[in-house]
């Protein structure tokens, strides 16, 4: 029987919680995580908290963890190319596998040899170019000795990893390199655990591959056989035939080659190691779904794909998120909001939780307005990859017969859209936009630690002044590498902001002047991409907020900001907006006191005002709008 807990809002209620636990890991007891950050009574900046408008009561919302067990998921790709396979029977190292390992006679595989490894790399480099749909990398491997302890190996980016395959990719990252590891084999007390190579965060509960709801561990002596798939768009791993699985965002260009590494002292036996270029089935998305994406009622997103778990919502182009790095980041399919015009007085979706930043004590929140007012927010404590999830919002027996309905899903969790239920009969339409924005930043601008995803900064503005927005912020980035890249379709912003450099002083470790060439540089860089996209756009370049590791040994925060300020003046067309007071200067405004980096929602909500009063000086004010009026008007009632 299905196991979830469902909670009737009543009218002293606004929110909604689940709880729901991974087996890899359990949420403390007496911790909720629902308690809401409390706000200041008075601000050390020359602005103030907004005050909390009266919210009406909704009639119904529910959130339910539809999956009580990972169902074994394969993709059945289709070989495109010869398979390349070492079986090693004939006891000899085919000439496309170079480096460390030794031929042995081993009963342990399923044949009489395979390749043994004692530490060290073997470098596999294919004689086919691996550049359609799919590159595919599939092997066995057994561990079959470990030293009393492990020892410090400069090859591995964390001190419990016993061997990691990394992928090298033409024009983004050599195999060589550490950072490239796109699947990781730790040890995890006695026993074993597979981790997706996009972190290195071995304690990332959603990173493991899982062959159970409650089970992330495996016997550190068995045989495993891994497949690596490397789509254009995501890495996936699977362990023994698919039942076990765990896949993550990962754009690539051509794969060139493969280094497998083994760290000192762990002895390793590899065999039936194969690759070959596949294409994918093509996948069918729900008619529901695609009503919505052909009728415009998704936003916040560039383009969308079907997948073997539904829709998935891209934010970031191809080209700049393969320009990002070696791996990507979790929420490259984050932030997704549906805003549409509609008589249906019911709305439910299911989605796939395909990624996520943070472990299952994270609260993942969707909100949801209804003519332009917040209704309520809906949260659930599991971050749990790999379920399925169903909201259900049933409005107001009050409510008008058209209505606005806005539904905002997390930042910080990638999900993929399966199926959406609206009353049988009911028309919808998207909502028209006064403008477009697109945003650039880093991590406190995606979103992160902001667990109600309407009160992000730039949601805020997008919602006051009915914007049209595209997100492009990404966790980790500076200035440097950080171009604006690729494929925008229509988007054709009118305007675009810019809240970076919080990364650039990184805590102040370099003098100012040291950090001045290196950020001249990168930012010209990005503005001319900007310029070469997005022509004739007005730019706003935000400064960092506060931070109160502000004074570093070396420079401090204001000297950066001094530094930003200067480059951007450089640029008619760039308005700097100075970011140092737009979050009040406390860290209970911050997810960390020790480092108060990261916005509480409480805290962005500050900072999503202070930016419209900002923009009203520059821009104007926002448009009024009668929602109830304009969502009859689009159907001509």
């Amino acid at each position: 029987m299905r196991k979830f807990l469902l909670r009737m809002l009543v009218a002293s209620m606004c929110f909604l919680t689940i709880a729901a636990v991974s087996g890899c890991d359990k949420a403390p007891e007496g911790n909720d995580n629902t308690t809401e950050t409390p706000v200041p009574t008075e601000a050390s900046t020359p602005t103030e908290a907004p005050t909390p408008t009266k919210k009406p009561t909704p009639s119904m919302l529910l959130l339910t963890d539809d999956t009580t067990e990972i169902v074994p998921q394969k993709l059945e790709v289709t070989a495109t190319s010869d398979v390349f396979t070492a079986d090693f029977e004939d006891g000899n190292i085919p000439e496309w596998i170079s480096g460390d390992g030794q031929v042995v006679d081993s009963d342990l595989m399923n044949g009489a040899k395979a390749l043994q490894m004692n530490g060290g790399k073997i470098r596999i480099n294919p004689q086919i170019t691996l550049d359609d749909e799919v590159a595919a990398l599939k092997f066995k491997v057994k561990i079959t000795e470990l030293p009393e302890s492990l020892q410090a190996d400069n090859d591995f980016l964390t001190n419990n990893e016993l061997l990691h395959v990394r992928a090298g990719e033409a024009g983004r990252i050599d195999a060589g390199n550490p950072y490239s590891a796109k699947f990781r084999m730790i040890q995890k007390t006695a026993k074993t655990g597979f981790l997706a190579g996009k972190t290195t965060d071995t304690n990332a509960v959603t990173d493991f591959v899982l062959k159970g709801a409650n089970d992330c561990v495996y016997g550190m002596l068995g045989t495993y056989d891994i497949t690596l798939y490397f789509t254009k768009d995501r890495c996936y791993i699977e362990v023994n035939d698919g039942a076990g699985h765990v896949s993550y965002g990962n754009a690539r260009t051509v794969t060139n080659d493969f280094v497998f590494a083994v760290r000192d002292g762990v002895t390793v036996l590899f065999d039936d190691i194969s690759y070959f270029s596949a294409k994918l089935p093509v996948y069918e998305a729900d008619a529901s779904v695609k009503r919505f994406v052909d009728e415009g009622l998704f936003t916040n997103y560039l383009y969308s794909h079907n997948s073997i778990d539904g829709v998935e919502f891209e934010r970031i182009s191809n080209a700049a998120r393969i320009s990002y790095g070696n791996s990507s980041t979790t929420n490259f399919n984050s932030g997704l909001s549906i805003d549409m015009f509609s008589n249906t007085k019911y709305i439910a979706v299911t989605f796939k939780n395909i990624e996520s930043s943070y472990g299952v004590n994270y609260p993942l929140t969707v909100d949801v307005f209804l003519n332009g007012v917040r209704e309520t927010e809906i949260q659930t404590l599991a971050s749990r990859v790999g379920h399925d999830y169903t909201i259900a919002y049933k409005l107001p027996s009050d409510a008008a017969e058209y209505n606005r309905i806005t539904l905002q899903f997390a930042a910080n969790m990638s999900i993929a859209v399966k199926k959406i239920k609206i009353d049988e009969g009911a028309v919808t339409a998207p909502v028209p936009k006064d403008g477009t924005i697109v945003v650039l930043g880093d991590s406190i601008t995606e979103g992160a630690e902001c667990y109600r995803p309407a009160d992000i900064w730039a949601a805020v503005v997008a919602e006051k002044y009915n914007f049209r927005m595209l997100n492009q912020a990404v966790a980790g980035w500076s200035f440097a590498g950080y171009n604006v890249e690729g494929d925008y379709g229509d988007i054709k912003p009118d305007y675009v902001l810019v809240a970076n450099g919080t990364n650039n002083f990184a805590s102040g470790h370099e003098t100012a002047e040291a950090k001045r060439g290196p950020i001249t540089s990168s930012m010209k860089a990005m503005i001319d991409s900007i310029h070469t996209i997005f022509p004739e756009t007005k730019i706003y370049g935000i400064t960092p907020i506060w931070r109160n590791d502000e004074n570093g040994p070396k420079c401090t925060l204001l000297e950066v900001s001094d530094i930003i300020k200067e480059v951007y003046g450089e640029y008619d067309d760039i308005t700097v907006i100075d970011g140092y007071n737009l979050v009040p200067h406390e860290e209970a405004f911050f997810s960390n006191p020790t480092l108060a980096l990261h916005a509480t929602y409480a805290g962005h909500a500050v900072y999503g005002e202070n930016m419209v009063k900002e923009l009203i000086n520059l821009i104007g004010a926002p448009k009024e709008h009668d929602w109830v009026a304009e969502a009859a008007a689009a159907f001509g009632k």
